[in-house]
């Protein structure tokens, strides 16, 4: 249901035509926005009006890369902990009840869903490190922050895609949920709150993996760059 303020904000739209901000589109907001539909689509679903989505394809090789750092590494103290968190992340979600899920129950019921399916933490782990490596080595590839966020989020919650029962031309079929910016947003920063320095030295180390080849264990300096404070903390 639309506020008294939103009503008002499309009704000003409305009356001076209003056109998407986004340079050179040219087509008129969608309701009470800045943007065209198109537009405002893109934000919701990427973080960025103007983002792209991400193709496998340009992640294959940053894969690769992390799974040979983590198996490498998977005794660290860094690496353990950022795989307990997100082990602790699926075995504490719970399944929400039947009927409409409410907002705050969203993330969790994607999670349990997920390790229903058998999803591992290590494999929520390796997501998040990919793209944080595509980040470290390609930082263009992502319209901004919210952008990054979002990918990795959407990354990590399609390892094991939500899907329900629906129907289509009478037929019964299976309906991917759909990942809206709340739960994007939510699990994000639940992520960069607990392993941003993780992520960003980390991916650092896969990128160093895919310009030099595949090394041995994680050397001193790694160590040295992260201290008591700065370690991944498992707790969700």
């Amino acid at each position: 249901m639309k506020s008294q303020s939103m009503e008002r904000s499309i009704q000003r739209n409305r009356a001076i035509s209003r056109i998407c901000e986004v340079a050179g589109c040219g087509k008129s907001v969608h309701q009470f926005g800045a943007y065209c539909f198109s537009h405002h689509k893109r934000r919701m679903f990427y973080g960025h009006a103007e983002a792209t989505p991400l193709l496998r394809g340009e992640l294959r090789p940053y894969r690769k890369a992390v799974d040979e750092f983590l198996s490498a590494n998977a005794d660290h103290p860094a690496v353990t902990a950022a795989r307990e968190f997100f082990e602790i992340l699926l075995e504490t979600s719970q399944t929400a009840g039947a009927g409409r899920i409410k907002s705050s129950q969203k993330l969790g019921h994607h999670l349990a869903f997920a390790k229903r399916e058998g999803v591992q933490g290590v494999q929520l782990l390796a997501e998040a490190l990919t793209v944080a490596a595509l980040a470290e080595f390609q930082p263009h590839r992502f319209s901004n922050d919210q952008h990054r966020h979002f990918v990795l989020a959407r990354r990590i919650l399609q390892v094991a895609p939500l899907c329900r029962r629906g129907v289509r031309d009478g037929k019964p079929v299976y309906v991917y949920v759909a990942l809206g910016p709340t739960i994007l947003r939510e699990l994000s920063n639940l992520i960069h709150g607990r392993m941003a320095q993780f992520l960003t030295v980390a991916g650092q180390e896969v990128v160093k993996r895919l310009r030099l080849g595949p090394a041995i264990q994680v050397s001193e300096p790694i160590h040295s760059k992260f201290s008591p404070k700065q370690q991944v903390s498992p707790t969700p």
